[in-house]
């Protein structure tokens, strides 16, 4: 008799339990027909009303972050879409938290990292989504490449600015930033010569000399990304 009366309340809330998964289920099918549809404010709409019910599932959020980016894109005021492609950052951000080691939730939160201009961001939530997906993916390694020259493009108008001495201090900071052996590595890459080489920074000031002599401002490609970010160590942070 105790058994059956301790037995009421679990069966109580395990039968609550599932009838809030059923309604979160379907509301996530209704949000992933109206995606499919075309109609993403709809989709946005049916995936906030699944988190409504289970806040703790990554696919509610990553899809949600899905509709906000296509939002965003079809908005017609330029000025508001950022607004939109935040609410998807937060969505993907949400979603990489809740599941990690997912890679379309990094996948998500990417897209609209580049969809915002972060680009820097954009190619490590890439290169974390790519590491997590068997077999990889065609589409992330073409979004990193869109986002390296992104980054490159608007980063060379920004070189273009500066003096040869400016830039030459910008590579000394950018170059800093890379190991001892990273640095030999680079300059093995270069064939430059390191007979005289006996600390790290004699290796940096090779390596500023040779991206870019003090009578030129034309950096090499490869003088941007130290020049402007870490992108070129190209980093991918380790599975939560």
């Amino acid at each position: 008799l105790r058994s059956q009366i301790c037995a009421g309340p679990r069966f109580v809330l395990k039968a609550m339990a599932s009838a809030k998964s059923d309604l979160a289920q379907k509301a996530k099918q209704r949000g992933n027909a109206a995606f499919e549809e075309k109609n993403f404010e709809k989709a946005v709409e049916e995936f906030s009303a699944a988190i409504r019910v289970d806040p703790n599932d990554a696919v509610f959020f990553s899809n949600r972050s899905a509709a906000y980016v296509e939002v965003g894109l079809a908005e017609p005021d330029l000025a508001k879409r950022p607004g939109w492609f935040s609410k998807a950052l937060a969505d993907g951000e949400q979603a990489t938290q809740l599941k990690p080691d997912w890679w379309k939730s990094w996948s998500r939160r990417g897209k609209a990292e580049y969809e915002l201009g972060r680009l820097e961001d954009c190619i490590v939530s890439y290169q974390k989504a790519l590491s997590l997906k068997p077999g990889g993916d065609p589409h992330f390694e073409a979004m990193i490449v869109n986002a390296r020259q992104g980054l490159n493009d608007c980063t060379a108008a920004d070189m273009a600015k500066l003096s040869p001495e400016q830039l030459q201090e910008k590579l000394r900071t950018g170059y800093g930033k890379l190991s001892l052996e990273e640095l030999q590595e680079e300059c093995k890459k270069s064939k430059l010569t390191t007979k005289k080489c006996k600390r790290k920074e004699d290796y940096v000031e090779i390596l500023v000399q040779a991206d870019c002599p003090s009578q030129t401002k034309k950096p090499t490609s490869k003088a941007v990304c130290h020049c402007f970010g870490s992108l070129y160590k190209k980093v991918v942070p380790a599975a939560s």
